[in-house]
């Protein structure tokens, strides 16, 4: 999930370096409040995917609203990471085993003779390879762990041989590409060493740097690992040094750039969005905004196959269309579903208010408020076929002398005429009808 430092050699030559990820949906995730109902006391914790969906002119506003969630939930202790799409297969054996056995084992086991001068080439050359092999065969989760884990000892080895500067770096681009991944106890058994890592990876405000993000569409914007907010973006408090920044957004590639901040200097991050290869809004979006839009109360199963397939323990989805909005919550460990509906007239910020209790109510929410006052109601062109969606009305758009009802009324009206004139003819003694003139 970020870039590689100027310190990865033949892979790292410019100071940019963007991998192009199939990513999913928009954020990684979000964690559970609860264990169980009525439990309030497990505050939310590990993974969590924040998940975007509705029209293009609400994506900025709605993705503000999840910023402001992730940050309280970030408080309590959860990690929002980025969404990676686990790839249908591993790259072969023997590709893998060169980076792996080859470079990153060896590494470790100088790491741990304390031959750190021997370690730094080694780690920084298996780092070059697990990028080439996700660039290559898309990054699965063997690939992310390995890369993370060869920059958290190059980071431990490069300050152990006081090279300062560049083991931040290293630790950096380790939490950009896995947020939270466990730290290897043999190289973070010196306190030291722990402290440095997270003072690396501390959000932004201690620096006078900025960096600044721009993208075509807007997206999420992450540094070093940690959500920042949407784009366009100035990131203000940055420390001197080079950091990973990346741009992700459902439905597209996650970009990861390494960007240079000098002290009271600006860096820029230049996003270009790109559709993912695979046809995530077809076979995710899509189908999970249907499912939103329903009054289910049962977990979707293509929301458990989202999570399973980006490795998240929970995710929040926010969506909004002009006549209502829904914030729901899953949580893989036992599967739990929160699903909270406003029905009217929710512009998007309406529910930020609220937002946050409504989440952590430690119970399944449904809340449509009077279910048969929304008999009939639409919340988008899609409900309402050959027809608009006015008012949160369904609104034809057909003449009346094309409509099944008109020429089903005439038929019926046909049908009574043609039957009682049959019937006035075979009565003996029908009514004479006389006609006479004044």
């Amino acid at each position: 999930m970020h870039c590689g430092p100027g310190l990865i050699g033949a892979i790292v030559k410019t100071s940019l370096f963007i991998l192009p990820l199939a990513m999913l949906l928009g954020l990684p995730v979000v964690c559970v409040a609860k264990k169980a109902a009525g439990d309030k006391s497990q505050k939310p914790n590990g993974s969590h995917l924040l998940v975007v969906t509705g029209p293009t002119e609400y994506w900025k506003e709605l993705g503000n609203m999840a910023v402001s969630t992730a940050q309280r939930l970030v408080k309590d202790g959860a990690v929002i990471t980025m969404p990676f799409i686990e790839p249908p297969k591993e790259p072969p054996v023997a590709i893998f085993d060169k980076a792996y056995r080859k470079k990153y084992r060896k590494g470790v086991k100088q790491f741990k003779k304390g031959k750190y001068k021997n370690a730094i080439p080694l780690f920084t050359e298996a780092i070059g390879r697990f990028i080439i092999m996700g660039n290559t065969y898309g990054w699965t989760y063997h690939i992310r762990r390995n890369l993370a884990l060869s920059y958290m000892y190059l980071g431990a080895a490069q300050l152990l041989e006081a090279m300062t500067d560049e083991s931040k770096t290293s630790f950096r681009l380790a939490n950009s590409i896995y947020p939270g991944y466990p730290l290897p106890k043999a190289a973070f058994s010196n306190k030291s060493t722990l402290e440095a890592f997270n003072k690396a990876n501390e959000a932004p405000g201690g620096g006078t740097g900025e960096v600044i993000v721009n993208s075509n569409l807007p997206g999420f914007v992450f540094i070093n690992g940690q959500l920042a907010g949407v784009t366009p973006l100035i990131i203000s408090g940055v420390d001197a040094g080079t950091h990973g920044v990346a741009f992700a957004r459902m439905g597209y590639k996650p970009q990861f750039l390494s960007v240079k901040v000098a002290e009271g200097m600006k860096g820029v991050a230049n996003f270009t969005a790109v559709k993912t290869t695979e046809d995530l809004f077809k076979k995710y979006l899509t189908p999970i905004d249907n499912e939103l839009r329903s009054s289910k109360k049962q977990v979707p199963a293509i929301v458990k196959e989202l999570a399973k397939r980006i490795r998240v323990k929970n995710v929040i989805f926010i969506r909004a269309s002009a006549n209502d909005t829904e914030t729901s919550w899953y949580e893989d460990t036992n599967e739990s579903w929160q699903k909270r509906v406003r029905r009217e007239n929710a512009v998007p910020g309406s529910m930020e208010t609220i937002l946050w209790k409504k989440l952590m109510v430690p119970k399944p929410i449904f809340d449509l408020g009077d279910i048969s006052s929304n008999v009939g109601r639409c919340f988008s062109e899609r409900d309402c076929p050959g027809g608009e969606c006015i008012g949160g009305r369904c609104v034809s758009t057909t003449p009346f002398y094309k409509t099944w009802w008109f020429w089903t009324a005439v038929g019926v009206g046909v049908s009574a005429l043609g039957g009682g004139t049959y019937l006035l003819l075979k009565i003996k003694n029908r009514p004479a009808f006389e006609f006479s003139t004044p």
